[in-house]
């Protein structure tokens, strides 16, 4: 193709591979149980944007060399609901990505009651709120049970976040998982844990999940979550909690960030 740039074409493809921006697509005559653990490590692979297809064909023989090929419906069809963490930019967005299909693509789909009710509130929170340390950017106020809140390192951030299972609204300070920096850092806050403690002032709960990673978090339970009888309760708890998680957090991610790219970083046991 004369009137290609190779050098962009180039870029555009190690660019989209690193992100996992690709088409993943499974084409045999036989879809068979064991392709089902893909679906399982996709759901264990959220930070890439790639699509998963299956499809199924049938090939029959007709004789004199001649072949027959039919596509057929799985009997089975399971929709995996991804949610890509985009760091693009100066917030954090919170994408949920579910297949769909020919012009349903297209299609526009009005909010529910609850993704509006989810909106109004951080709308009504972010507008309110009033944070001491003024460099600390602003979620973006999303049609999601949960917000962002960016830290100083792009790997780190703090969720606010709506649970109908635990029956509670919360925060934590969330990581990548991919990211040494962020793990680095992690281990030096769990140094600082009990002055972290305390200057928070809520009850915190400090966790490593099984590769090391550490969870800073608080929660509050309300038996009936959406009661517009304790929504202002709500909002006052996420305006003390945030101010609280970044006061304690930010200074000391920003401090260790040099730390760790300088090599002085110390680790907890």
């Amino acid at each position: 193709m004369p009137d290609l740039d190779q050098a962009a074409f180039v870029d555009n493809v190690t660019r989209n591979l690193a992100q996992g921006r690709v088409l993943l697509l499974v084409l045999g005559d036989g879809i068979r149980e064991g392709v089902e653990a893909i679906a399982s490590y996709i759901q264990g692979t959220t930070g890439l944007h790639f699509t998963f297809g299956l499809v199924e064909m049938q090939i029959f023989e007709v004789g004199e060399g001649q072949l027959i090929v039919q596509p057929r419906v799985l009997t089975k069809t399971l929709i995996v609901n991804r949610s890509v963490v985009a760091l693009a930019g100066n917030d954090l967005k919170l994408v949920d990505e579910v297949e769909a299909a020919g012009p349903e693509e297209s299609r526009i789909l009005e909010p529910s009651e609850r993704e509006a009710r989810h909106k109004q509130f951080w709308v009504d929170l972010l507008t309110t709120i009033r944070l001491d340390d003024a460099e600390q950017p602003l979620a973006n106020p999303l049609s999601q049970p949960n917000i962002f809140f960016r830290m100083p390192t792009p790997g780190m951030w703090l969720t606010c976040y709506f649970s109908q299972k635990e029956g509670g609204i919360g925060i934590f300070l969330g990581s990548d998982r991919t990211s040494a920096v962020a793990m680095a850092i992690g281990l030096q806050l769990e140094i600082d844990r009990e002055d972290i403690t305390n200057e928070i002032g809520l009850p915190v709960v400090w966790s490593r999940d099984g590769n090391g990673k550490v969870r800073v978090a608080a929660s509050k339970r309300y038996p009936k979550l959406g009661d517009p009888a304790v929504r202002e309760e709500q909002l006052q708890w996420f305006r003390e909690a945030i101010n609280a998680f970044v006061n304690a957090l930010r200074p000391r991610i920003a401090t260790s960030l040099r730390e760790v790219a300088t090599g002085n970083a110390s680790t907890a046991n």
